[in-house]
């Protein structure tokens, strides 16, 4: 059965709606991701940045010699004020403290070395990474900095890591909003292409 002109008209419209509608959508989620993103990264960059410091001062070997359970304390107390994981990595990967593990269990965790975003600390000076945590089991966001001493000498790796479930969150209230919306759209599209379609046809 053929369909009569004035729904081919309207069909051919309602998917050229439809297809612009899906592109500037997805263009949209990708943009808002890509900007929470950033401001993530712009917050745990700053944070690991003021880590940095007082751990810096506790492992400068000109400072008096510390102890695993100083080092441990001291990681809780700034998790606290910064509101994320905080990880003291040495350069050959040994974790030296964690927030959010035991102070009995920090010696068995596994070796950091290869984590992306340690590696490529280690290399460029800075590293991000997100990926489930195998210690926490969540969808983390990692951002990694070298802690040198007052003579450049690399002393380890001081790591945030802020859970993403605030962002998925933000994300999953966009998609549906979104969602809504194209659907309001296209509902509104489809009776503007009918009326459109008739216009257009009515003189044949």
């Amino acid at each position: 059965m053929t369909l009569p002109i004035r729904w081919k008209i309207a069909l051919s419209s309602l998917v050229a709606i439809t297809v612009g509608l899906l592109a500037a959508g997805w263009l949209a989620l990708q943009s808002i991701e890509r900007l929470e993103l950033t401001r993530l990264e712009e917050t745990l960059m700053s944070r690991t940045a003021l880590a940095g410091v007082p751990l810096q001062r506790l492992m400068d070997s000109d400072s008096p010699s510390f102890s695993a359970s100083q080092l441990q304390m001291m990681v809780k107390t700034i998790s606290g004020h910064a509101l994320a994981r905080v990880t003291v990595i040495k350069p050959d990967g040994l974790v030296l403290a964690d927030s959010d593990t035991a102070d009995e269990a920090v010696a068995r965790l596994d070796n950091h070395l290869t984590r992306p975003e340690v590696a490529q600390a280690l290399a460029d000076g800075r590293g991000t990474n997100i990926r489930l945590s195998a210690t926490t089991g969540k969808r983390m966001f990692y951002l990694a900095l070298p802690i040198r001493s007052s003579d450049e000498r690399l002393l380890g790796i001081v790591r945030l890591a802020l859970p993403m479930t605030a962002l998925d969150a933000r994300i999953r209230d966009f998609e549906h909003a979104l969602g809504v919306a194209f659907g309001i759209a296209l509902a509104i599209a489809a009776i503007l292409s009918i009326f459109l379609s008739r216009g257009l046809t009515r003189p044949l």
